[in-house]
């Protein structure tokens, strides 16, 4: 016999602790909530669920002590009523007797432990794998007693009726035998989905001690970042037939002549790679994703056009142009013509970074600037005004800009700084703190393809005075 759900009537279990479980986790928040114990003829009615499962721990624990198949699977049931939330979260998380308290406590502690989103993941898949082979298991059992005696109910003889009808419960096939465990499900979701595997990438060594038996030995502790690869990740990108057309139909200008898109300005019309290649990938660089504008601005933004780029642990990011090292690779590769395959089969794409987006702080840390603008004489990624200037002039004509050739200079010089305190003093005039590995990607201008951030400067900054 089995314990079976009223609630829902479709979820069946071999014990008490499972039908618990699942009434507290899907059923017991529901504002209608009512059960009737039923337990050996047990008549009392609950309207809250911690009463419910005090009172089975109370009058029938050896049915939860044993895990017995006792006779109350048609009885464990509920129905309409009114709900009472309660703070009690042992309880809450408790299915089972005292002894299960000490096995969910180290339950909880291992996933916290863990603290990985794929381990969790894994954990529910797997529990809705064994839910559905459990009720499956029930099912069929059921049905086949019900084809057996519907067949001696009639006269006649149907011998070789009954054999061939038990034959095809016997040949039924378990669906989830593909997935039952962790391999074969990650196995089955790659095939399916066709995930873009990241590599693991040295960002760097230090030495730390290590637990090696009883005593802790000195040891070298690499330091890692997870890195998807671009090539790869546009590859799978274009295997999309929508995204593919949007690309090989080429740049849309605007029609009335206003900045809609990167497309309609200057960057875009003298730009070495895309004045030669319209179709050429423009990319736009977040700081953990990177995005196509190639797409649809209304798509653009949507979570499945975005592509993560890079991940870390932010206490091992000394200094990001490690992570932009290994783009860069890509993005030459890219620029002079990579073969990826799309929907249509192989072909030769171009590709470039288009502008490096983010908030103040984060571009004057990606482009090697200031990033505490109140500590440099020059302030601006775009000009070279100092701060008194900034308050009394408005208008861009009236500052010296930077160029690409006037920042490199500026670098060279903080590089070739004979001490360290010439060194800060040129940081603080020129505004620079290092020379970002963005001067080496190709055909990307650190000057003009690092764009303020309008939300912040502007609708947030300026606007609301």
């Amino acid at each position: 016999m089995i314990w079976r759900c009223f609630i829902c009537y479709v979820f069946v279990a071999l014990t008490l602790k499972k039908l618990l479980s699942h009434v507290n986790s899907l059923h017991s928040r529901s504002p209608d909530f009512r059960v009737v114990c039923g337990i050996d003829g047990c008549p009392n009615e609950y309207r809250v669920y911690n009463s419910y499962y005090y009172h089975i721990k109370r009058t029938h624990a050896h049915h939860l002590h044993n895990g017995a198949l006792g006779p109350g699977d048609d009885e464990a049931t509920s129905s309409p009523g009114t709900h009472q939330e309660t703070t009690d979260s042992i309880v809450n998380n408790s299915v089972a007797e005292d002894s299960t308290h000490t096995d969910t406590t180290q339950d909880c502690s291992s996933v916290t432990e863990d603290n990985s989103f794929r381990d969790t993941q894994t954990r529910a898949v797997n529990q809705m794998v064994n839910g559905v082979q459990q009720y499956q298991a029930a099912l069929l059992d059921h049905l086949k007693h019900q084809m057996n005696d519907m067949i001696e109910r009639h006269s006649g003889n149907l011998d070789q009726l009954k054999s061939d009808a038990m034959d095809i419960f016997d040949q039924f096939s378990d669906p989830f035998s593909d997935i039952s465990t962790t391999y074969l499900q990650d196995k089955k979701i790659t095939e399916l989905l066709q995930p873009v595997e990241a590599e693991l990438v040295v960002l760097k060594n230090s030495a730390c001690y290590v637990k090696r038996g009883d005593a802790r030995v000195l040891a070298i502790k690499s330091h890692y970042f997870h890195y998807i690869p671009l090539l790869e990740s546009l590859g799978q990108l274009l295997l999309h037939p929508r995204i593919l057309e949007m690309i090989e139909e080429g740049p849309q200008p605007c029609k009335y002549g206003f900045v809609y898109d990167f497309i309609d300005g200057d960057i875009f019309k003298v730009h070495p790679l895309f004045s030669k290649f319209p179709k050429a990938l423009q990319l736009i660089v977040y700081t953990d994703e990177i995005d196509l504008c190639n797409i649809n601005p209304k798509y653009r933004s949507r979570l499945a056009a975005i592509r993560l780029l890079a991940m870390v642990k932010s206490k091992d990011l000394s200094n990001i142009d490690k992570i932009f090292q290994r783009l860069n690779h890509d993005l030459n590769e890219l620029y002079v013509g990579a073969k990826v395959f799309t929907a249509n089969g192989e072909q030769t794409i171009y590709g470039a970074v288009m502008a490096v987006c983010g908030d103040t702080l984060a571009q004057h840390e990606v482009a090697g600037f200031k990033e505490g603008v109140g500590f440099a004489y020059s302030k601006c990624r775009h000009c070279e005004c100092n701060f008194e200037d900034m308050q009394e002039q408005f208008n861009e004509d009236l500052f010296v800009k930077r160029t690409m050739a006037s920042h490199i200079r500026q670098c060279c010089n903080i590089e070739r700084a004979s001490t360290n305190n010439l060194k800060e003093k040129l940081k603080t005039t020129y505004g620079v703190n290092r020379r970002s590995k963005l001067t080496e990607f190709p055909g990307f201008n650190l000057i003009t393809q690092t764009p303020e951030d309008i939300m912040h400067i502007i609708l947030q900054g300026v606007a609301p005075y």
